[in-house]
């Protein structure tokens, strides 16, 4: 931590800027040592924001946002449908409601899963469940085992949604999927903004993320529609 603070003062990014992760995907059985390192370290850096990956079933039967939730600055679950109904959703909602930021991600080292279920629509989902953000791991890959650098765009990748040749980034297909999705939901954010009490814009973004993610996720195209929806209402909007 003191070397993270330092680093991150020395650039002049401050404690709100930026989050620490302190544990990778833990499970139940982390949970006593978690809570006595985040006291450690809200001892030590207070206003350091620090945050940990949720994605072990496990943590369905322990009160993590309970015993951590005062030294947690974030909370982020994988994109887990279970992780987003019944319980466990139900005090995710609270936690969410009290003003913690609440976000998911996707890490998967697959490189055929869907284009438009896995990719595209993760924003979508994040949408659908009012999330604070959208993650995905990971960007791309770092040194490991040894090597001097990211691999090169000729290997197989470990789960990057970009390559790299040398100084140079290569966007793969599954990058731009996600990024189309990304821009589905900004279209959506600046809709929002110019709403006002207008009934058909209210309405449709009170149903284009169920459609999408709901009534119709194996439609390929939903997504695209929507967002040709979401430009016409935005133009409509304006002419006004």
């Amino acid at each position: 931590l003191d070397c993270i603070h330092v680093t991150m003062a020395n650039a002049g990014v401050s404690d709100e800027d930026y989050f620490v992760e302190t544990w990778d995907e833990p499970c139940a059985a982390d949970l006593p040592d978690m809570v006595e390192a985040h006291r450690i370290a809200k001892g030590m850096y207070p206003t350091m924001q620090l945050y940990m990956p949720l994605c072990v079933r496990d943590i369905l039967k322990t009160d993590f946002l309970g015993a951590l939730n005062d030294t947690t600055d974030l909370w982020i679950f994988l994109d887990n449908p279970a992780y987003f109904s019944g319980d466990l959703y139900e005090r995710i909602r609270k936690v969410h409601a009290a003003g913690k930021p609440v976000m998911h991600y996707l890490c998967s080292v697959g490189t055929s899963l869907s284009l438009s279920s896995y990719y595209r629509r993760h924003c979508w989902r994040g949408e659908y469940y009012g999330l604070d953000g959208d993650f995905l791991f990971q960007f791309v890959d770092s040194c490991r085992d040894g090597t001097l650098g990211g691999l090169s765009f000729k290997a197989k990748n470990y789960g990057n949604i970009v390559y790299r040749s040398f100084d140079t980034f290569i966007p793969s297909i599954h990058y731009m999927a996600y990024r189309e999705g990304v821009t589905d939901v900004k279209y959506l954010a600046k809709l929002r903004e110019v709403a006002g009490n207008d009934p058909e814009v209210k309405s449709f973004l009170t149903d284009a993320a169920r459609q999408v993610i709901i009534e119709r996720p194996e439609a390929r195209d939903l997504p695209a529609e929507m967002r040709e929806r979401a430009r016409e209402l935005l133009l409509r909007k304006c002419k006004e």
